[in-house]
């Protein structure tokens, strides 16, 4: 698990799952404009790495599976 496009409260500074990531080296991405959207660029994490949707898509095409359903 190399990376992660993250919901909401993952994001913010204080968040105990984020602090996990981060200290198992585990990138993890949100996107600008929802960032935006929820009004949380000021409680961000600075550790968090902002992404556009064009980032977003290269994210996907590097990382082909995101989630694994099967057994």
């Amino acid at each position: 698990w190399s990376s992660d496009v993250c919901s909401s409260d993952l994001v913010l500074e204080d968040n105990p799952l984020l602090i996990y990531c981060l200290a198992q080296q585990i990138s993890v991405y949100a996107l600008i404009d929802d960032v935006l959207a929820r009004g949380l660029k000021d409680q961000v994490s600075h550790q968090i790495k902002l992404i556009n949707y064009g980032d977003f898509v290269d994210l996907t095409v590097k990382h082909p599976q995101q989630i694994h359903w099967g057994a």
